[in-house]
Parts: structure tokens; C-alpha cells; sequence
């Protein structure tokens, strides 16, 4: 019995060169539309992940109400954010994508495409029979939309907020005791390794990959718990040659870096 209850996924930070530009993107695409705060100033307490160095940002924390962890849209002001220095792509590790519920996969599908996101697969269905697809927004971040149950209330609006990430990892093996039990996701709904069709790997010639997703309890706990909603973690390990860190040589905040806060 562990001291401690984790609701779900709060948010996820996502580094992004124009914070109200971003923002305008994300409420047109997910409905992100309440602003929980918005806010310029140093970063005091982040240097740890800053190499060190106090550093001004604009942050905009927002949530659709629909339910599920919202955004924290991440405009350093005192430093030109870094791309990393090769191609992101599934082989890499870290967290590599951001899921996202919706009610009707291809009206989400039709209303995305229309507003300009980059398709990288067409809707279909996942291992776990769920209808899904992947795209990237104007600013070089993956996406997951997928159909999901899971709901805090309901509009007209085609998406509700994050239920989940897809993280790369060198060992499934040595992650899962940290996201099962630290993270309590104790719930194992797959483990299976092939050449998946679902993911967007068509420049990977072959890539198998390891594939285990984890959910967390029914009914979460606490005074969000119900806003939060259920959430996966999808964890891939890429059975070739292991990719590079995506968090390598840069900071929280710079371009391609996704933070996930429990």
C-alpha cells in the first residue's frame, strides 16, 4: 500500500518558438480553450533541467473540459529554442508522442486534416482494437488521436485533453516497475513485438518493436481525479539499434521536447 495516489496526467509541457501562436493551433485543433494560467517570467526554480541557468519563458497552461491532462505551451524569451540535431522519429527515447481522446475518429480525422496538420498515418485500429491515427502540429510535434470512453463531461468539441504517452525506451523490461507501481499504471492491457502497420515507422525499413501499454486504475482518486480521466502509457522498444535520447544536449523547453507532469 503505497503513501501517496496519482489522478493521472496532469499535463504535458510542450516546447514551442511563439506560445500564443501554439496555443491559438492548439484550441483551434484539441479544444484547449481554458486558460488555468499565463504567465511571463524567470524560471528560478527549473535550472536543474536548464543547464543550470535562470531563464525567462511565457508559459500557458490550458485544458479542454472535456476531460483528461491539459497543455503547458513552453516559449523560452531569453534564449532561441534548439531542434535537435537529428531526425525524431520512433526509434528515439523519451516521450515520443502525445495521446489524445476523441469521440469520432473520423470527424476528428476530417477536422484536422482540414486545418492543416501534417497526416502521418490514416485512422485504423491499434492492438487493442482501438481506432486511432497520428499527425504532427505546424511545429514539428506527434500527435495520437485516438477514440476513448473516458469522458469528464461533453460538448460539441471533436477532442477532450491528453490521455496518454507513447515513450521510447532501451529496456521495457527494467521501465515497467517505475510506471506500474511508482507511477501506478499497474495495468498490463499488452506486450507483443512485431512490425506494427498502425505506427507512423514507414521510414524504418523492418522495425519491429516491443510494445506494452499500461493503464491506470478505474475510478481515480482525489480532488481532479474525475477532470483527469483514465490515461494510458504506451512504452516502444525498438528492436534494432537503440535511438538517441530526444532530451539529449538540450533543455526542458526546447523544440521536440515533451515533459509529462503525474
Amino acid at each position: 500500500m503505497t503513501g501517496y495516489s496519482i489522478n493521472g496526467i496532469q499535463q504535458v509541457g510542450i516546447g514551442v518558438e511563439n506560445a500564443t501562436e501554439a496555443w491559438k493551433w492548439y484550441r483551434k485543433a484539441f479544444g484547449m480553450n481554458v486558460p488555468i494560467f499565463e504567465d511571463k517570467a524567470e524560471a528560478k526554480l527549473m535550472t536543474r533541467y536548464t543547464s543550470g541557468k535562470v531563464h525567462s519563458r511565457h508559459a500557458i497552461l490550458a485544458m479542454n473540459m472535456q476531460g483528461g491532462g491539459g497543455f503547458e505551451i513552453w516559449q523560452y524569451e531569453s534564449k532561441k529554442p534548439q531542434k535537435a540535431d537529428f531526425d525524431l522519429d520512433f526509434r528515439n527515447l523519451g516521450i515520443l508522442a502525445v495521446k489524445i481522446r476523441c469521440r469520432q475518429i473520423e470527424g476528428c480525422f476530417n477536422h484536422l486534416k482540414k486545418i492543416g496538420a501534417q497526416i502521418l498515418t490514416e485512422p485504423c485500429k491499434d492492438p487493442l482494437g482501438v481506432s486511432h491515427f497520428f499527425i504532427k502540429d505546424p511545429f514539428g510535434n506527434t500527435f495520437e488521436l485516438r477514440e476513448n470512453s473516458s469522458w469528464f463531461s461533453q460538448s460539441e468539441a471533436l477532442t477532450g485533453g491528453v490521455c496518454g504517452v507513447t515513450i521510447g525506451t532501451s529496456s521495457i523490461d527494467q521501465s515497467l516497475s517505475l510506471y506500474q507501481n511508482l507511477l501506478q499504471h499497474p495495468h498490463q492491457l499488452l506486450d507483443q513485438t512485431e512490425k506494427w502497420e498502425d505506427l507512423p515507422t514507414q521510414k524504418l525499413d523492418s522495425a519491429s518493436f516491443r510494445r506494452v501499454f499500461l493503464q491506470n486504475n478505474q475510478s481515480p482518486t482525489g480532488a481532479f481525479g474525475k477532470l483527469l480521466c483514465q490515461n494510458q502509457i504506451e512504452l516502444l522498444e525498438y528492436q534494432g539499434d537503440k535511438g538517441v535520447p530526444v532530451f539529449e544536449n538540450r533543455d526542458w523547453g526546447d523544440l521536440g521536447f515533451i515533459h509529462v507532469c503525474f
